[in-house]
C-alpha cells in the first residue's frame, strides 16, 4: 500500500533508499509517497508541481510493480489538485521503464 511519509523516520529512511539509488534527496516536493515491507521503505517518489522524482526502489524489490504503484499514486495526487500532465527527469538507460507507464521521450 502507497502511503505518505511525513514523520522524521519516514524522511531518514526516503533519504537513504533515494541516496542508495545514486540520486539526490531533493527539496522541495508536493508529495513524498513510499511502500512499506516488514516495516522497511522498499519504494519512493515525490512530486514537484507536475515533475516527478526520486523514485527509487529497493534493488532487491526491482522487477515487479512497486515503481508502477508510486507513480500512480503521484499522478493521481497530482490529477487532483487540477494537473493533467506529468514529467519525469531521468537516466537514458530509464526510459523505456517510464515508456511502459504511458510517459513519452521528450529527449534522448
Amino acid at each position: 500500500m502507497v502511503t505518505s511519509l511525513l514523520s522524521s523516520d519516514d524522511l531518514r529512511q526516503a533519504r537513504n533508499l533515494i541516496e542508495a539509488s545514486g540520486l539526490g534527496f531533493e527539496l522541495p516536493f508536493d508529495d513524498l509517497v513510499g511502500i512499506f515491507q516488514s516495516g522497511h521503505l522498499v519504494a519512493v517518489g515525490a512530486r514537484d508541481g507536475r515533475v516527478l522524482k526520486m523514485l527509487a526502489v529497493a534493488r532487491e524489490f526491482q522487477g515487479g510493480t512497486l515503481l508502477d504503484e508510486v507513480v500512480t499514486e503521484l499522478v493521481g495526487r497530482g490529477f487532483q489538485e487540477g494537473l493533467d500532465s506529468f514529467f519525469v527527469f531521468t537516466a537514458p538507460a530509464q526510459a523505456t521503464g517510464f515508456e511502459a507507464l504511458n510517459f513519452t521521450l521528450l529527449a534522448g
